[in-house]
């Protein structure tokens, strides 16, 4: 329950839901192809 540990928890799940979208945009792109 330390805020540092809060802070990069909610880094972590930033970067990986930008991920998972970017990965999202290239599965449509390569099925449009």
């Amino acid at each position: 329950m330390r805020r540092r540990g809060r802070r990069e928890f909610l880094r972590r799940w930033r970067w990986q839901h930008l991920f998972q979208q970017f990965v999202v945009v290239l599965e449509q792109f390569l099925v449009q192809q």
